[in-house]
């Protein structure tokens, strides 16, 4: 399947009996409609964190399951944290054969921690962890977002004046 082309059974018969091999093949054409490239990215925050403090940790995992009948190669991720750095990725688990191929329904399995910062929690709006997934074999990317809700309760600005006279 991953291949493409025409599945070729081919035999060979000889006797002693009868010179030289009598021969024929069985040929079973592979579509292109049945070669199916798809996979699906599912994007998750782990910690169940209220994000209100700087210096709170966030644990992201992003998940990434071959579902159509053909391997997947070059593995592209792009991961967008909320302040908008996008680090590197360590390895992931799941990779079978650690060969760098996404296998037919296998899945890659990627942790990610994120520091919440003084400017997150400043800023007041959801924390957003964009991720987004191509591959050779599939056109365009695969997208999805994990969002971590930065309360009103949790913004807390105050200060105290005190005017006395001297």
């Amino acid at each position: 399947i991953n291949n493409g082309t025409d599945l070729v059974n081919h035999v060979s018969v000889t006797t002693s009996e009868v010179p030289g091999p009598v021969e024929d093949n069985a040929t079973t054409p592979v579509t292109p409609a049945a070669i199916n490239g798809s996979y699906t990215v599912v994007k998750t925050e782990t910690t169940d964190v209220n994000a209100s403090a700087a210096g709170q940790i966030l644990s992201y995992e992003i998940n990434v399951t071959n579902t159509g009948n053909v391997d997947l190669t070059d593995i592209n991720i792009t991961d967008t944290m909320p302040d908008g750095s996008t680090p590197v990725l360590p390895a992931p688990t799941g990779d079978t054969g650690s060969d760098s191929i996404l296998g037919v329904g296998e899945s890659w399995i990627y942790a990610i921690d994120y520091n919440i910062t003084q400017a997150d929690i400043n800023n007041g709006t959801d924390l957003v962890n964009h991720v987004s997934v191509t591959t050779s074999e599939v056109p365009g990317p695969v997208e999805d977002n994990a969002t971590t809700p930065v309360t009103p309760a949790a913004i807390n600005g105050s200060y105290t004046v005190v005017k006395t006279e001297t």
